[in-house]
Order: C-alpha cells, then structure tokens, then sequence
C-alpha cells in the first residue's frame, strides 16, 4: 500500500453539538494539499501545504454552523484529514481515519461534511482547553509563555497580552516552568468542573451525575514495546494493531467484517506476560449504550497520551503505580472535566468512564505519534441494534471505496 498522508486537525470550538437544522448556516471551504518549503524548528525542509499555508488555514464558525470542506489532494501519496476534538455525533463517516475512510487518492478530491461541535496548565498531546483569564493587573504588556515538558529537549514559545493604554514592556524574564511531572499530577486532580456557576457544562453521557451509573464493563489496557520480525511495535494488551487495505467501518457496513477482522482480538485485562506482541487489526465490540469504564497502565519511563474519537469521557482518576479495583474508592465521581484526550505518566495509571452512545467505528490511540503508527491505537465499534437514523446517519453520498468494498452494490439506507 503507497505511503499514507494524515493530517491531524485541532479546532476549538464553543457548543455542544445538536441535530443539524436546516436553518443553520452552511459554511463552504476548499483545501488545496501541495507540497512546500516550511521551517518549523527553523531548517527548511518540505512540507505539506494547505491552501500554500502551513500550518493550514482556519475554520472560524460558531455551534451549529454545518461545515463542507472539499479538499483537494495534489500530492503524490494518499492524503487524510482527521478533526480532533469534533465528536460527529452518529457521523463516523467524516472522522478521516483509516479505519472509517478510504484515503483521497493523488490527483482527485473528497468533501467533509458535518456540523461544528465541541468544547472542550498543563495542556498534553492532543489535549485542547479554553481558559479566562482575570485582567487585574497593572495595565502594560505581560508574556504568555508555552514551554514542553518531559522532553529532553525544552522548546519555549512567548506571546503578548497587551492591555488597552497600557504603559510598559513585559518582564524580560519568564518565569521558570514546574519542575517534575508529580505537579502534574497533582494539577489533573485539581481541575474541575465548578458546579456552583450558571454556565453551561457537557452533558455527554445523557446525565452529568455519572457517579450513580453502574459500569458495565471494565476493560484495561497496557502499552508495551517489542520487536516483530527485527522491528519495533508499540502494542496494547500484547497486540500491535495493523491497517487492513478495506476500511473497518465500510467493512461493516457492507456486511463484510468477518473477511477484514475479528471483533475482540485483545482480552480486557492485560495478560501476565506481556513481552509477547502480534499484528492484527484491534476492534472492541462496544454495546450500545454501555457505561464502561476504561483504565490505561503505563509501565514505561515515557508519559504517553491517549485520544478517543467521537466522544468526550470523565477523566475520574490518576495515580502511580498499579490499578486494582480498590483504587476506585479515590475516583472523582462528582465533578470531573470531561475531555477527549488523558495522559498517563510513567509508571502510573488513568481511568476514565464514558457511556458508548456515539454509534460508528470510533479510534482510540497514542497521540504520540511514532507509538500512533507503529501500533498503540485501536478501534471501538459502536452498533446500534435499532439499525436506525436516530442512531447513526447513512453512508454519505460521493464515499470513496477501496478494498473489498469497492464495485460492491452499495447496503439499503436506514429509513427511519
């Protein structure tokens, strides 16, 4: 299979996403993808361009706002684009994974479409947050400083908050970063929703007091590095997930998933020895609306971060060394931030609960992403068994189709 292109997307929007009105404005937007020069660390090397911009043009809408976005694949490699952060409610379709879409091909062109949603310190891979800032200070220019951490190389970015009429420059010197990722840890057990404000919050799961849910299933997952045949994958729970040429979800909806995967390849629990890794593509057969209840254990010396497409969860619990079920005596079942990407430190532990309402084929991987590509990342299948619009939308029309899909005659849609 030719090198595969993805392009990853972060939007920041305000809302929660609702059924699309017919009255709700349609914005339009065409994606050129070329090549080009960009110097990101400074070097000039090539890039991907979109619309000659790096990094790609923005999409300014606000809640509701339908969404088309027709891009355009110059290159000479197949091309993807993801939305992180946009949930597509009963809308896998427009995830732009591998395993929901087949790629855009050189030379020809495919249209996203779906309706603006999300909202979604110490901010980790694929994480996005919005913030308020109190402007009491004396009036002058003050620096916004990002700066990485736990890596062996510091990066730092500065901007300016310039108040109206200010008088007077901002500090020369920036304040130093926290040191150690235990002020991490203890920032994320900190962070909550602040239940007494009238704002809006996230009601993701159909009841903010997910406390009082009963967890259906449990299911834990381990990251670990070994070598297959004299190279390195990234697995979890002893497997190390593979792209088949036929899309996971086309699969499915073409009634052909027994010759593309099987459903459940990987245990819920870690088995004891975990040095052993195998290549398949990893599917977890999700009941319709299950609450479930997912735990990620990293063993090793690096901090990993995990994303999950289409949904926000509660972020309930974080700790060092291993889970146990007695560890959920410390969870925060009242007013967790729900989000849609956790890190897990070294050593350590997360656990997050979620209700899988969101019916589609939904990815879940490291937003690190050598660990991305080599294998740390699997799909949930989540199927409504009403079969039904009120739970998911039909195959769009114009989808491009490629393995065992392709020429075969398209399913009837879902009429009701």
């Amino acid at each position: 299979m030719a090198r595969l292109t993805l392009v990853s997307m972060l939007f920041l929007w305000a809302g929660s996403m609702l059924m699309v009105q017919g009255g709700d404005p349609t914005l339009f937007f065409e994606w050129n993808v070329t090549y080009g020069t960009i110097a990101p660390l400074g070097v000039p090397v090539k890039g991907i361009l979109i619309n000659g911009q790096f990094p790609g043009p923005n999409i300014n809408s606000t809640t509701n706002n339908n969404i088309v976005v027709n891009v355009f694949n110059n290159l000479d490699e197949p091309f993807l684009v993801t939305w992180n952060g946009v949930q597509h409610r009963k809308n896998s379709w427009q995830d732009g994974v591998l395993g929901t879409n087949c790629p855009i091909p050189p030379g020809k062109n495919y249209t996203y479409k779906f309706q603006n949603d999300y909202d979604s310190l110490d901010v980790h891979v694929g994480q996005c947050f919005s913030v308020l800032v109190t402007a009491n200070q004396e009036p002058r220019d003050y620096y916004v400083v990002a700066s990485t951490r736990f890596t062996r190389r510091e990066v730092t970015a500065t901007g300016i908050i310039r108040y109206k009429n200010g008088k007077g420059a901002a500090s020369s010197e920036l304040p130093p970063p926290p040191v150690g990722w235990a002020w991490s840890l203890n920032q994320f057990r900190t962070f909550r929703w602040n239940l007494t404000s009238n704002a809006a919050r996230p009601n993701p799961q159909g009841s903010y007091k997910y406390g009082s849910i009963n967890i259906t299933r449990t299911i834990k997952l381990a990251n670990t590095a070994q070598k297959v045949d004299g190279k390195l994958r990234y697995a979890l729970n002893g497997v190390s997930y593979v792209e088949p040429t036929t899309p996971l979800k086309l699969a499915e909806y073409y009634g052909v998933a027994d010759k593309v995967f099987k459903y459940d390849t990987i245990p819920d629990e870690p088995q004891s020895d975990n040095t052993k890794v195998t290549l398949a593509p990893i599917v977890l057969n999700m009941t319709h609306r299950n609450f479930v209840e997912i735990i990620f254990e990293n063993h090793e010396s690096a901090i990993q971060s995990y994303h999950l497409s289409g949904y926000s969860f509660f972020a309930v619990g974080m700790d060092v060394g291993k889970w146990s079920p007695e560890k959920r005596m410390n969870y925060n079942l009242l007013d967790a931030v729900s989000r849609h990407t956790i890190q897990v430190f070294p050593n350590s532990w997360s656990a997050i609960l979620l209700t899988f309402d969101n019916c589609g084929m939904w990815n879940l991987r490291s937003e690190i992403w050598d660990r991305h590509y080599l294998g740390q990342q699997l799909y949930a299948s989540v199927i409504s068994p009403n079969r039904s619009l009120k739970d998911e939308y039909n195959l769009p029309e114009g989808v491009l189709t490629c393995g065992i899909v392709q020429g075969m005659p398209r399913p009837p849609p879902f009429s009701s």
